[in-house]
């Protein structure tokens, strides 16, 4: 689960990180859902198209899924596989070290 939105400066710097995350592990069963906290659907829309994302895309203009998530910051990242939840959020460029490159590859 990836929640971001369109005018967050580093959650648009972090998309590409998600995405190559996304290409290197899809095959694997590796899948992100964005959650986008855009009040502006057409700036949200416009973002999905400009960053190239291919993954499933919603948005959450009151916050509803971010406040049952308790998300207090975007960007804010959580790898998880059939509802097991990973213990905590992490910043999808900490996924291209390789401490964690072993953790999603073991989890997949």
């Amino acid at each position: 689960m990836d929640f971001w939105a369109s005018w967050c400066g580093p959650c648009r710097h972090e998309n590409p990180v998600v995405k190559a995350a996304y290409e290197q592990f899809h095959e694997l069963g590796f899948d992100v859902i964005g959650i986008s906290v855009d009040q502006d659907e057409a700036a949200w829309l416009q973002a999905v198209e400009e960053d190239q994302l291919p993954w499933t895309q919603v948005r959450d203009a009151e916050n509803k899924v971010s406040e049952d998530y308790l998300i207090y910051y975007i960007p804010s990242n959580f790898p998880t596989k059939t509802a097991r939840w990973w213990p905590k959020a992490c910043a999808a460029r900490i996924w291209q070290q390789n401490s964690q490159n072993s953790l999603i590859n073991n989890d997949l």
